[in-house]
């Protein structure tokens, strides 16, 4: 997107998933196709933490106060 980071305030009960979509929208067409596939859902090779804590469940509404999401996407190299 551009930036190291941006500071995004969360909706209530809103998931990672939603989060994914919202900033693939706003990111532009390199940003989405990093994050979101051909289906519309995250990809399965992006890793998320949230907090330091590898999230799973990307449908999982997200608690309040929420410090720090990380998206990692895959990297390749030897």
């Amino acid at each position: 997107m551009g930036a190291d980071s941006e500071e995004i305030e969360l909706g209530q009960n809103e998931s990672i998933q939603s989060l994914l979509k919202g900033l693939a929208e706003r990111g532009g067409k390199d940003f989405a196709e990093i994050v979101i596939d051909g289906d519309g859902a995250p990809r399965r090779t992006l890793l998320v933490a949230v907090d330091g804590q590898q999230i799973i469940d990307l449908d999982e509404p997200l608690d309040i106060g929420v410090v720090e999401i990380t998206l990692i996407p895959p990297i390749s190299g030897g």
